[in-house]
């Protein structure tokens, strides 16, 4: 994502233009299925791995900061299939551990064809709050408050 910003360095605010913000993650996610049939209810823990980055051009120089973190999160997933390959669902994902927080929700609609081959459209609201390093600098602390929403089409293969 592209947009614009600040950085507040000892209480001076410089203006950032041209930033970007990338947050590739990784969930590992174990669940337990407390409803199995038509309706599905899915229960557990995710840990989400983060291994992104942000910044821009600060006027006096670009910059890149790291953003590397692991947060637990309570996972919840209901869902139920209708007739014809149709389904539609709601996946939602929340923490609040040591500085890192996080919700992660999902409503979607699918359909999955007699062959496997699928897609999904849906809604994804993605709120994250994190405090971190920079690596080489451990005395610098980064805040970042990103929230991410809108709408989505997927498609899958099942097999």
């Amino acid at each position: 994502h592209d947009g614009e910003g600040y950085l507040d360095y000892g209480g001076i605010i410089f203006p950032i233009t041209d930033g970007h913000v990338d947050m590739s993650h990784y969930d590992i996610s174990a669940y337990w299925s407390v409803i199995d049939s038509v309706v599905r209810w899915d229960l557990g823990l995710t840990v989400r791995i983060l291994d992104g980055s942000t910044g821009g051009d600060a006027g006096f120089q670009v910059i890149n900061i790291p953003l590397s973190t692991t947060t637990p999160l309570l996972y919840n997933h209901i869902s139920a299939e209708l007739p014809l390959g149709f389904a539609t669902g709601l996946e939602v994902m929340w923490g609040d551990y040591d500085d890192q927080s996080a919700l992660d929700a999902n409503l979607y609609a699918s359909y999955t064809s007699p062959f496997g081959l699928g897609a999904n459209l849906g809604y994804r609201l993605l709120n994250t709050d994190i405090e971190t390093y920079v690596e080489n600098a451990p005395d610098v602390d980064v805040f970042a408050s990103m929230d991410f929403e809108g709408a989505y089409l997927g498609l899958f293969f099942n097999f």
